[in-house]
C-alpha cells in the first residue's frame, strides 16, 4: 500500500545527489585555477633551445599562423556554367609548379559553350538576312515618296488642270454660241429646239468645269496630304523595322562574341610568374579540403588557384581580442614552423586588422583579430600553408591574461582557457595537452570517441560542469 512505502531511500538518493553536485562543482573551481596556472606556466616558460627572456614586464605573446605569400596573383573562374553543377576541369597545372608568364594553367570544358557558338552564328546570320531586307524595304517606301511627291501627284494635277482647261474651253465657245442664237432670235423666228439645245450645250460645259476645279481642290486639300502622310508612315515603319533588325543583329552578335570570349577565358594562362598553389576549401571541422584538380567542377567566380611569390612569405595568425591590443606594427617576432623545428626565423609585425576574423559555428562567441608578420629571410623548404609557431616580445602579457580570466563573460574565458591549452593550433585537446589531474574528469565527454575534446565538446563540459547548468 502507498501507506506503507518508506521515504528514507528517497530522501538518501537526494542527498547524494546533492553531494555529488558539491563535488562538481568544486572540481569546476580546482579546473579552472589548474588552468590559469597551467596556461600562466606555459606562457611564461621559454622553449627549450631558445635563449630565455628578460624576466620582469616583458613576456612571449604565444600564436599559432598560417605561412602565406606576401604578393600573389589570384585567378578565378571567369566562365558561367550551364547548370548548377559548374564547369569541368580537363586540364591543370600540378600543385607547387613555378611557372613563367604565358604557360598554360588551367583547360577548362568548352565543349557546350562552341555548341552554343554555333547556334548563335546561325542567328546572327539570320538577323544579318532580316537587316538587309528591311533595308530594301526602307529604300522602296523612300522612293515610293518620292514618286508620288515628285511624280504622280504632279501628273494628276496636270492631268486635272488640262481637264479643266477644256471645259472652261467649251463653255466659253456654248456661251458665245447661245448669245448668237438669242441675237438672231430677235430678228427672225429661231426653232425652239436649237434654243433648248445651246443653253444645254452651256450647262453642260459649265459643269464640267465646275467639276474640274473641284477635283483639282480635292487632289490639292486631301488626297495628295493624305498619300504622303502614309507615305510617311511607311518610310517611318520601314525605319522602325530596319532599327528593331539592326538591334537583333547587334544582340546576337554581342551574344556570339560573349561566347567566344568565355571560351577563350576556359584556356588560363599565368600572368605572371609564380608557384601554382591550389584554392581549397574548408570543411565542417576546419580542416583544408582539396576540391581543385582534374574532373572537378567549379563555379563562376570560384577561385582555382593562386599563383605566389615564394620569395616573399608572410605568417598570418588569429590573435584573441584580449591580447591583440598588445600587438603593434613593427614589432619584432621569431617564428617556427611545424615542419622544420630546428629552423628558427625572425619577422616583423606589418599589420594587425581592425576587424575580427570570421567565427566557427562551433565558438560564435570568440573573436580573433588577424595579425599578419612578415617573415624577414625565408628559408629554402619553407611552403604555403605550413603551421607555424609565432613568438612577439611584449609588455603587460601577465595584465592581459588576468584581464581575459576575469573582466570577459564566462563564454570567452572558456574560449581563452580552450586556446591556451590548446598548444598545437588544431582546435583539439589532447591527453598531453591537458594537466593530468583534470584529464579522467575531461575524457567522459568526449562524445565522437576520438580521443580528444573539440571546442563543442569542451563548451558541453563546461555548461554541464558550471553550477547554473547542474542546478538545470
Amino acid at each position: 500500500m502507498i501507506s506503507g512505502i518508506s521515504v528514507k531511500p528517497v530522501r538518501a538518493r537526494r542527498c547524494r545527489a546533492n553531494i555529488v553536485k558539491c563535488c562538481e562543482a568544486i572540481l569546476v573551481a580546482v579546473m579552472v585555477a589548474l588552468i590559469g596556472g597551467t596556461a600562466w606556466c606555459w606562457q611564461a616558460q621559454a622553449p627549450a633551445g631558445k635563449a630565455a627572456l628578460p624576466q620582469g614586464p616583458t613576456r612571449e605573446l604565444v600564436e599559432r599562423g598560417t605561412v602565406e605569400s606576401a604578393r600573389s596573383v589570384t585567378l578565378r573562374c571567369e566562365v558561367p556554367s550551364p547548370d548548377i553543377s559548374g564547369i569541368a576541369i580537363l586540364e591543370i597545372k600540378p600543385e607547387g609548379t613555378l611557372v613563367r608568364p604565358g604557360d598554360l594553367l588551367v583547360k577548362l570544358d568548352s565543349s557546350l559553350l562552341e555548341e552554343e557558338r554555333n547556334e548563335r552564328k546561325i542567328v546572327a546570320a539570320g538577323c544579318a538576312a532580316m537587316v538587309q531586307r528591311a533595308t530594301d524595304d526602307l529604300e522602296t517606301a523612300k522612293l515610293a515618296k518620292q514618286e508620288y511627291a515628285e511624280g504622280t501627284a504632279a501628273v494628276q494635277s496636270q492631268s486635272i488642270q488640262n481637264e479643266l482647261f477644256v471645259a472652261q474651253s467649251q463653255l466659253r465657245r456654248a456661251e458665245e454660241e447661245l448669245k448668237a442664237v438669242e441675237q438672231g432670235a430677235t430678228e427672225k423666228a429661231v426653232p425652239l429646239r436649237v434654243m433648248v439645245d445651246a443653253r444645254f450645250a452651256v450647262q453642260k460645259a459649265r459643269n464640267e468645269a465646275d467639276l474640274a476645279k473641284a477635283r483639282l481642290q480635292v487632289l490639292e486639300k486631301f488626297t495628295k496630304p493624305k498619300t504622303l502622310r502614309q507615305l510617311d508612315a511607311d518610310v517611318a515603319a520601314a525605319e522602325a523595322r530596319l532599327k528593331t533588325e539592326e538591334a537583333n543583329l547587334q544582340l546576337a552578335r554581342d551574344r556570339l562574341a560573349q561566347i567566344e570570349g568565355y571560351i577563350a577565358k576556359c584556356t588560363i594562362k599565368a600572368p605572371a610568374p609564380g608557384t601554382v598553389v591550389y584554392e581549397g576549401l574548408s570543411s565542417a571541422g576546419g580542416r583544408r579540403e582539396a576540391v581543385i584538380e582534374e574532373g572537378a567542377r567549379v563555379r563562376e567566380r570560384q577561385t582555382i588557384l593562386r599563383l605566389v611569390d615564394l620569395s616573399q612569405l608572410q605568417v598570418r595568425a588569429r590573435v584573441h581580442e584580449s591580447r591583440i591590443s598588445l600587438i603593434k606594427p613593427d614589432m619584432k617576432a621569431r617564428i617556427r614552423a611545424d615542419a622544420l623545428p630546428d629552423v628558427d626565423m625572425v619577422g616583423t609585425v606589418v599589420s594587425v586588422s581592425q576587424y575580427p576574423e570570421p567565427a566557427s559555428w562551433l565558438a560564435p562567441g570568440l573573436k580573433e583579430y588577424a595579425a599578419v608578420i612578415r617573415i624577414e629571410k625565408p628559408p629554402s623548404g619553407l611552403r604555403v600553408g605550413l603551421t607555424t609557431e609565432v613568438r612577439i616580445p611584449v609588455q603587460g602579457l601577465a595584465a592581459a591574461a588576468s584581464g581575459a580570466l576575469q573582466g570577459t563573460s564566462r563564454e570567452l574565458r572558456s574560449d581563452y582557457l580552450f586556446d591556451t591549452m590548446d598548444r598545437n593550433g588544431d582546435g583539439r585537446l589532447e591527453r598531453q595537452e591537458v594537466p593530468e589531474a583534470l584529464w579522467p574528469l575531461m575524457k567522459k565527454y568526449d562524445a565522437n570517441g576520438d580521443g580528444a575534446i573539440d571546442r563543442a565538446e569542451w563548451r558541453v563540459m563546461q555548461q554541464q560542469l558550471s553550477p547554473r547548468g547542474s542546478a538545470r
